[in-house]
């Protein structure tokens, strides 16, 4: 059987797209069959882990091939983003778009 590889955008840093990943993640259930990897910060997802209410911490990497793939197992490929989690939630800004770009 081939495992489905997901890619999960966390989206604008400022956005309720961090909580859903969190949220996803969180969910074994959901993820059991697919390997997937969460792209972004992990600041920010821990943030978004706290203002969902659920506990999620996937090992980092830096870059796409040194994720392993497993399933139910997620990784966060860090895009080194410097001070994205010190962006406001709920607040538009130049910074939370350049985090979704």
């Amino acid at each position: 059987m081939t495992v489905p590889k997901i890619a999960l955008v966390m989206g604008d840093a400022a956005g309720v797209g961090i909580e859903l990943a969190a949220k996803l993640l969180a969910r074994q259930d959901e993820i059991a069959e697919a390997a997937v990897l969460v792209i972004g910060d992990p600041g920010v997802l821990r943030r978004g882990a706290r203002e969902a209410g659920v506990e999620v911490d996937p090992p980092a990497v830096s870059q796409p091939a040194d994720a392993a793939f497993e399933p139910g197992r997620p990784e966060l490929l860090d895009l080194g983003h410097d001070g994205a989690a010190a962006i406001p939630q709920g607040v538009a800004s130049p910074e939370s778009g350049g985090f979704a770009m």
